[in-house]
């Protein structure tokens, strides 16, 4: 529904942005506005060390623009990987950072929901950013029995989620648990191929500490377990996170200031950590200078800053081509064909994640059916022999009554 690209501002051509491009032609309804408009609405009010910052968002004729910080220090998960897995300690400064940012939100009634490594990056000092507000929602005021909304990634989603049950800042807290644990073995706890078995897994199992030789201390395993309690009412919340043993001689107040230098320093170049290939493509979205003229304001509500791009090319990344009508829609059309076999795979894994909750649902009144099915198998029995006996008593008494009539 969107892509991302890097560009820079005339007015600050040393600064680059993240640029999130999403065509109207792909919102369907009021809905979908809503959905795009509440991440919008969201990324404005926040101010946050460990969250990026909205700059502009504005609109064309045919696009709606949203305009972050760029962050270029490279993905947290781009960084676990490369090093396999945090040490305990890395994985503690990263962690309290996003503790941090979790906290900030949920003061401000909002749930994050897409709390994964890919969403986060480092910028050049080494310190956090949450960026992907895709499934973020406000309006979140307790800790539970909120919303009811199946979303996220599958690897990170809360059981009462997989369960179809109403909940609310609860589940941010599993997430913590997740990516703590996938932050100290490389991998998350619970892992299929098969969404089904991964659902169960999370809906049952607990997470295995004895794998791949990764020695973690007490501390660090109690507090995962405590995030990964299957029991909303038992889940550790954030103040009491913060308190956890786990983090003796970590001074938040320091962290949030940025006074604690940060274990990973990321490579000076911006474009150090895009791939490669991605750098070598030419920016099909692209204004012109008259860019009044392509201006629309379908969306009244949307737009938080109205500005024009100059000219500016970075690695491939063109942005002062002649908006060509004709030329754009033969691409687009192409990457309409594309997006619509990606939506129909969405479309068929939502099908599937739904049918799995009502599988879910159903094996846990599995047993009780099967009793009730066995007692009215017993029921309809008795039934029989009871309606039988009449049955033959009213025959006897019929041959009985014949007799008499015949005598």
């Amino acid at each position: 529904m969107f892509k991302l690209i890097k560009v820079k501002y005339k007015k600050n051509k040393n600064k680059s942005y993240c640029m999130k491009i999403i065509k109207k032609s792909r919102i369907k309804n009021e809905k979908d506005y809503q959905h795009i408009l509440e991440q919008r609405k969201i990324l404005e009010q926040l101010d946050h060390p460990f969250i990026t910052k909205l700059n502009f968002s504005f609109q064309t004729e045919r696009k709606l623009y949203i305009i972050t910080d760029y962050i270029p220090g490279g993905s947290l998960l781009y960084h676990i990987r490369n090093l396999g897995k945090f040490k305990e300690e890395i994985a503690k400064i990263y962690i309290a950072q996003i503790i941090l940012a979790i906290e900030y939100l949920h003061k401000k009634s909002i749930i994050y929901r897409s709390l994964t490594p890919e969403g986060i990056n480092l910028d050049l000092n080494g310190y956090i950013k949450l960026n992907d507000f895709s499934f973020s929602k406000s309006n979140i005021f307790y800790y539970s029995n909120c919303t009811s909304t199946f979303c996220g990634t599958s690897e990170y989603l809360a059981p009462e989620i997989i369960e179809g049950k109403k909940y609310g800042k609860c589940v941010d807290i599993w997430c913590l648990g997740i990516l703590m644990y996938e932050m100290m073995f490389g991998f998350p706890p619970f892992i299929d191929e098969n969404l089904n078995k991964l659902y169960k897994k999370i809906i049952l199992n607990e997470p295995n500490f004895d794998i791949n030789n990764v020695q973690i201390s007490n501390l660090a395993k109690d507090l995962i377990m405590k995030m990964l309690n299957k029991n909303v009412d038992k889940r550790i919340g954030i103040y009491k996170i913060k308190k956890h043993d786990f983090f003796n001689g970590i001074n938040f107040n320091d962290l949030l200031n940025k006074k604690i230098k940060m274990p990973i320093i990321p490579n000076s170049n911006e474009n150090e950590y895009i791939d490669p290939e991605l750098l070598k493509n030419e920016c099909r979205d692209s204004l012109s200078n008259s860019f009044s003229n392509l201006y629309k304001n379908d969306y009244e509500d949307f737009d938080y800053s109205n500005i024009s791009f100059e000219g500016e090319e970075t690695k491939g990344i063109n942005f002062d081509e002649e908006n060509e009508n004709k030329n754009e829609d033969n691409k687009e059309n192409e990457n309409d064909n594309e997006n619509n076999k990606e939506d129909k795979t969405n479309n068929d894994d939502i099908k599937e994640k739904e049918n799995i909750i009502e599988n879910n649902k159903e094996d846990k009144n599995k047993n009780d059916d099967n009793k009730i099915r066995e007692n009215n198998n017993e029921d309809n029995k008795e039934n029989d022999i009871y309606n039988n006996e009449i049955k033959n008593e009213k025959d006897e008494n019929t041959t009985e009554n014949s007799k008499n009539l015949d005598n």
